[in-house]
């Protein structure tokens, strides 16, 4: 259903203009300097931001995009996406969606993390797609205390009671929220005093959620002001305490960086860290601050004991492998913590052929035109000769050698010109069978 809320007699002309120049003017405080994307549900907060967005890109003549997500949840969502894509056309702004299968919701997900996870990864592959680094995100002050409550309620720390951070970088895109210091009411009378139109979600009044059923509640008795004022300064101090944290925890990490190899399937790798140096609080703490550099969901205390453990615990040869609900992975490698990413075995990933040089080994090119290339995965027995001064090793020991970890072997593939193995990804070109100046290739995961 969509609804059309008229100016609110209650309201001012005067009031309302001086909302929208509130509204306009914290949408202005984002470094917007090229075109940007909002994330539009069709509800009421995303549909004032996309409106105020609007006004503001026209203003600095940038282009503006509009990213919906189709759940396939409710019936009503093909009706949202042809809402939101009118309302872009009046407007002349960019629109895409892109919609979810909720058949890929593992076992013990639930609904909320499914959807919120889908959602960020689809918004995602859209800004990428649309070349856009930025999306502005609706999340307002009464979402924000809302968060506060539910972290406090489950026993968070800093990090989780610190709530929403106003930017945060995640699948290499910019995520802002620039109405987090603006109530709901705000918004209402923005929308009342634009006429700007919305769709309901008739899943915001289910209690089976927890962030509804504390909506619900707040509806039947609203905060008071000094409760309120009282929680917003609890936020502000937590995201001090925040702030002292990660301050601390990217000093001890620092000198612990390393090169990851992103084309394996690296994100992030950690060098000769003891945690058992330290408390038990600042281990989480470290730990805690390594996963969100990379935008990783921290996980519950229970799953990030168990991650600490396995991390001090392991043996130097042993294989570890902690996996994220997410689906990102923690391993430790020798003295090398890793975070990475797994992917099917059989990923095609992306083969490059590199500029033929005559000091480099590769393919030879008439051998190349013959039989072409062939992506194969192992099978095991595989043997190949990295160097001139080195000698034919099994192909585990040349991962060995490479510092590949074992979590990731699993997809690398093998590529064969004809039936001879001539590049393995992860570790190089098989000298025999190659020849100087021929076609070197270069393999990564996307």
């Amino acid at each position: 259903m969509v609804n059309i809320q008229k100016n609110n007699p209650e309201l001012s002309t005067e009031s309302g203009e001086s909302i929208t120049a509130f509204l306009l003017s914290e949408l202005r405080k984002m470094p917007l300097s090229g075109s940007f994307a909002v994330a539009v549900s069709g509800g009421m907060d995303s549909m004032a931001l996309l409106h105020a967005s609007h006004h503001v890109a026209c203003e600095r003549g940038v282009e503006l995009y509009a990213f919906h997500v189709h759940h396939g949840l409710q019936a009503e969502a093909d009706a949202w996406v042809e809402f939101v894509q009118g309302f872009c056309a009046d407007k002349s702004i960019h629109f895409n969606h892109v919609q979810l299968d909720p058949s890929t919701r593992k076992n013990a997900q639930s609904i909320e993390d499914w959807a919120r996870q889908g959602r960020y990864a689809a918004l995602a592959h859209m800004a990428q797609s649309s070349q856009v680094s930025c999306i502005l995100l609706a999340q307002h002050e009464d979402d924000q205390i809302e968060t506060h409550l539910l972290q406090k309620a489950r026993g968070a720390g800093a990090r989780g009671q610190a709530a929403m951070p106003t930017e945060f970088q995640r699948f290499n895109t910019t995520w802002r929220r620039p109405w987090l210091s603006v109530g709901q009411a705000h918004i209402r009378c923005y929308v009342a005093h634009h006429v700007v139109p919305y769709v309901f979600d008739p899943s915001n009044l289910n209690p089976q959620f927890a962030r509804n059923a504390l909506r619900i509640g707040h509806h039947q008795a609203p905060l008071s002001v000094n409760d309120r004022l009282q929680i917003l300064t609890d936020i502000q101090m937590a995201q001090m305490s925040l702030a002292h944290d990660n301050a601390w925890a990217e000093g001890i990490l620092l000198p612990h960086y390393i090169e990851s190899k992103n084309d394996i399937g690296e994100v992030s790798c950690l060098q000769n860290l003891i945690l058992r140096d330290y408390t038990d609080e600042q281990q989480a703490t470290l730990i805690r601050h390594w996963l969100a550099s990379v935008g990783m969901r921290m996980p519950t205390r229970s799953a990030l004991k168990e991650l600490i453990r396995q991390l001090n615990n392991s043996r130097i040869d042993q294989h570890m492998c902690w996996k994220h609900p997410d689906g990102g992975v923690v391993t430790r490698f020798r003295n090398t913590f890793i975070i990475g990413r797994l992917f099917p075995v059989g990923h095609v990933g992306k083969l490059k052929q590199l500029p033929m040089t005559h000091d480099v080994y590769g393919v030879d090119i008439e051998r190349l035109k013959a039989f072409g290339l062939t992506m194969q995965m192992r099978s095991g027995g595989e043997r190949i000769h990295v160097h001139p001064k080195r000698p034919i090793i099994d192909l585990k020991l040349a991962y060995q050698n490479a510092q590949v970890p074992p979590m990731l072997r699993a997809h690398l593939p093998l590529i064969y010109c004809g039936d001879a193995l001539v590049y393995a990804a992860g570790i190089g070109m098989n000298i025999d069978e190659c020849v100087l100046g021929g076609q070197s290739l270069a393999w990564s995961v996307d």
